[in-house]
């Protein structure tokens, strides 16, 4: 039976790229289960050339949920060597979808100078999730007490 390397790639909010690789040529097949849960995604039989990484999109996901791929494969000798399920375990790997819901923040000042100018020298912000830096904008806005 064939070797089967597996790796994740481009996770979105609603899908993800397996990269398949079997040491011989033949075919497989893929499924994702979400992790400690029901299979969510199953696909045919896809031909596999030896040693060529073979990319099959899964889309359907939920975003930020955690999955795990695996794959079954089988050569092309007649009758064909199918990997057994420790052997398709082997080939599982573990991968969580992004999550592309926004994060709610809130602000406070740090606190206020008398300066001509009358600015705010800084400010405290508190996000629901963890937030990564990244290119754009952010708009603060103060609110009236009166």
């Amino acid at each position: 039976a064939p070797e089967v390397e597996l790796t994740v790639s481009d996770e979105t909010g609603t899908g993800a790229t397996l990269n398949v690789t079997l040491s011989e040529d033949g075919s497989f097949v893929w499924y994702v289960d979400v992790k400690g849960g029901a299979n969510v995604a199953t696909a045919t039989v896809a031909e596999a050339k030896a040693g060529v990484a073979t990319e099959v999109d899964v889309t359907g996901l939920t975003g930020g949920a955690t999955y795990i791929a695996y794959v079954v494969a089988t050569n092309k000798l007649t009758p064909a060597n199918t990997t057994d399920m420790a052997d398709a375990v082997k080939a599982a790997v573990e991968f969580k979808t992004v999550d592309n819901t926004a994060p709610i923040g809130d602000y406070e000042p740090a606190f206020l100078v008398n300066n001509d100018d009358n600015k705010t020298t800084g400010a405290f912000m508190y996000f629901n999730e963890e937030v990564k830096g990244g290119a754009g904008t952010l708009s603060v806005r103060k609110k009236l007490n009166n």
